[in-house]
């Protein structure tokens, strides 16, 4: 039988899966496509895709990225900003006032206020030119981790087969996806490098503690721990402190 490597249940209908949401540029060979994931829980999975979207849109909207099914890139869900392309060209629309106001074509856009979701622009003038500071919160949607570990535990099946994650060892991992059970974290780093880019690398395996995972989102690597109690972030956590001391890399969520 076809199992689920989510819920468990029978796998009836095949469904394909995009590891990265596609709307972030998934890799065209970055799927998941032999009986893995049942329909049900590929479509539940909306909203925590849609956290990790939200997180990465602006990145991938400046590098072109086509939305779902080739659509042209844009951004409509911050309240007082929208972007979106012209004659293949990025046009940027930001409302800092206190009253909804329209763009040239009639977009309506938010008031500056207090979301999360609001973009806040700076704007300086030096004698000819312009330049203007766009500052948003990242990261701040809980959902966000749970995206993650959903990546890392399907990167997993990609590079080891589904046999891997059938035990029950990965059911907090379920839990914490599925209902956001539990309280799970990743390493986060810069990578330094400007051209936007996602991937996965092959699994970290530990003999006798688990695995973990690392994937690089347009410009942030991030690892996720896959064992059953998190039994490889202190380690790793030492680890980056030598190599990077205490900048440039942190642990996700913040911790407080």
């Amino acid at each position: 039988m076809n199992s689920c490597i989510w819920c468990k249940q029978e796998v009836t209908k095949n469904s394909l899966e995009h590891i990265i949401p596609e709307a972030l540029g998934c890799p065209d060979t970055f799927i998941l496509n032999n009986y893995e994931i049942c329909n049900s829980c590929n479509n539940r999975f909306g909203n925590i895709d849609h956290a990790l979207i939200n997180a990465f849109d602006f990145f991938a909207f400046m590098s072109g990225v086509p939305r779902k099914n080739g659509k042209s890139p844009v951004i409509s869900n911050k309240g007082n900003f929208y972007a979106h392309y012209v004659d293949g060209k990025p046009e940027l629309h930001i409302n800092m006032n206190r009253n909804i106001a329209p763009t040239n074509k009639g977009i309506k856009l938010g008031k500056f206020g207090k979301s999360l979701r609001n973009v806040k622009g700076e704007f300086e003038s030096n004698e000819d030119t312009w330049k203007v500071n766009l500052n948003f919160e990242f990261g701040d949607d809980p959902k966000l981790v749970r995206a993650l570990y959903k990546i890392g535990l399907e990167a997993l099946v990609f590079f080891l087969g589904k046999e891997i994650v059938e035990t029950n060892k990965f059911d907090t991992i379920r839990d914490f996806v599925l209902s956001g059970k539990g309280d799970r974290k990743v390493i986060q780093k810069l990578t330094g490098k400007i051209k936007y880019r996602n991937e996965a690398y092959s699994p970290y395996i530990k003999e006798g503690v688990g695995y973990g995972v690392c994937v690089r989102i347009a410009f942030v690597e991030f690892f996720i721990d896959l064992t059953e109690n998190q039994s490889l972030l202190p380690e790793l956590e030492k680890e980056f402190k030598k190599q990077y001391g205490e900048k440039g890399w942190g642990v996700f969520p913040v911790k407080v």
